[in-house]
């Protein structure tokens, strides 16, 4: 046992003997120029070391950069790609691993990265999430980080910062993210926290999950992903906003993509679930949700109405497969039930600054009988209003039976679409009670205001026709009967 001990004692001394002489006879700023090659060999950026390099022993080596930054030479008019007031890095206690060396540790504090520099940089075509010889890293610990260049909306030109083509830009700060083996060989745990700051909205919120490296080094799995977020200052949004994420994701370098396997959205009155593939490099994003949702919950915890609607739906499910892109939305095999009942259908949108919308939607058995039950509502949410406003829409509509209070309608069918400020729909044609009813629809999106005709025809010879005018808000129409009259000729096919 003794030997033991002093064999250990011995490899300790000559241990500190032979890191003092190092610390002693090297000026660590030597390393710098190898460190420049280092760099510039693996990412094609420069290295820029302004403050001073140390070396020091914790009781492992440990070399410690302050006030460096990584920039593209390609690109002299580009901000900084990473910018950070002190990068440390300290070896291994046992630096060799399979397939590459080990780190220690690396620890980065007052972090500035670039996105978009980044982007356009000869990195971002290296597809491996850690350079080639590097295996395993025990720890990883980010403190202060500064995500900017993030573009406030899709659509920004490639080779173009988001300011130089005109949209303002974003920026995310990760308070502290901090990764236990990141490596081939051993789940990693994730934790960080984060505020987003952007034009129109505020995030803030914490996440933590378990990271899984590939072999290859050119994928990266999140697996037990959590997050809670608060959101603020959403544009027509009077209150915050508590958002819970959970979920399993592939983040896939080499194929500029990221795989979303399962990603649950919770919030109060709403839960969202999808599995979609987001790519980046042209950016587009395509996958099927399902959304369930309370209305009355969800536009009461919004601030954007009472908690009671009585004339608005209350439980929505809603199951499509949808792909986006820069421009465009388009929902396929569109699925929905609304307090029970049944439409199906597809929609497209485009240009969703000024929005053309194009839709075919079908039902099932319709009862509109609370909707029409005399009892006062709120009428359409003025944000809405002053969308649908700003939209073009066109549409088709067909119902196999609607029933009211009073009435049962069969094949009803009616074209949609807005004009100048007017939602129209018409014209209305279908059958009811051994006739058929036809009309016509408007709503004008700036006064609130509906009013219509609808005009039901009933056989024998002569037929009877009795007209039915419409007016009143939305939140509180009417219905009147203006004649009922007998007309000898036959009705109009």
């Amino acid at each position: 046992m003794r030997w033991f001990v002093r064999l250990t004692l011995t490899i300790v001394v000559l241990y500190c003997l032979v890191i003092t002489v190092v610390l002693i006879r090297i000026d660590s700023q030597d390393f710098i120029p190898p460190l420049q090659a280092w760099f510039r060999d693996h990412t094609g950026l420069d290295l820029d070391v302004q403050g001073k390099l140390s070396l020091d022993c914790r009781p492992w080596p440990v070399l410690i950069l302050r006030h460096i930054q990584l920039s593209n030479s390609l690109q002299p008019t580009y901000p900084p790609v990473l910018q950070a007031g002190e990068f440390s890095l300290g070896l291994s206690v046992w630096p060799l691993h399979p397939g590459g060396y080990a780190l220690g540790h690396v620890h980065i504090q007052d972090m500035i990265l670039n996105l978009a520099s980044l982007a356009s940089s000869p990195c971002a075509s290296d597809c491996r999430l850690l350079p080639s010889n590097i295996a395993h890293i025990h720890e990883l610990r980010i403190t202060n980080a500064t995500l900017t260049g993030l573009p406030a909306q899709w659509g920004t030109p490639t080779g173009q910062m988001p300011e130089q083509a005109g949209h303002p830009s974003a920026s995310l700060m990760l308070h502290h993210l901090h990764i236990d083996h990141l490596g081939t060989d051993t789940p990693g745990a994730l934790q960080g926290s984060l505020t987003s700051h952007g034009p129109n909205v505020t995030i803030t919120g914490s996440f933590n999950s378990t990271l899984h490296l590939a072999q290859d080094m050119e994928s990266l799995l999140v697996q037990h992903g959590k997050a809670r977020m608060t959101i603020t200052r959403l544009p027509h949004v009077l209150n915050p906003l508590d958002l819970s994420l959970f979920g399993t994701l592939l983040i896939e370098p080499a194929h500029k993509r990221m795989v979303l396997r399962t990603l649950r959205a919770i919030l109060p009155g709403l839960d969202i679930l999808t599995s979609s593939t987001l790519i980046w490099s042209r950016p587009s994003w395509k996958g099927g949700i399902v959304i369930n949702a309370n209305l009355h919950e969800l536009m009461s915890n919004l601030g954007l109405g009472p908690a009671s609607l009585v004339r608005h739906p209350d439980d929505i499910d809603f199951k499509a497969h949808y792909t986006a892109n820069a421009t465009t939305l388009e929902l396929q095999d569109i699925h929905t039930v609304i307090d029970g009942q049944t439409f199906h259908g597809q929609g497209r949108l485009t240009d969703f600054t000024h929005p053309k919308i194009t839709f075919a939607c079908t039902g099932d058995a319709l009862d509109v009988t609370d909707y029409l039950s005399g009892v006062t509502s709120p009428s359409l949410p003025l944000p809405l209003a002053a969308w649908l406003k700003a939209s073009r829409i066109r549409g088709r509509f067909f119902a196999n039976r609607i029933q009211g209070d009073k009435f049962t309608a069969h094949a009803v069918s009616a074209r949609i679409r807005t004009h100048k400020g007017m939602l129209r729909i018409q014209p209305i044609r279908g059958r009811v009670d051994k006739g058929r009813i036809q009309g016509k629809l408007l709503y004008d999106l700036t006064t609130d205001q509906v009013q219509g005709v609808l005009t039901m025809i009933k056989p024998p010879s002569p037929a009877s026709i009795t007209r039915l005018k419409v007016g009143g808000t939305l939140g509180n129409p009417w219905v009147r009967p203006v004649s009922d009259t007998a007309f000898s000729a036959q009705p109009q096919q």
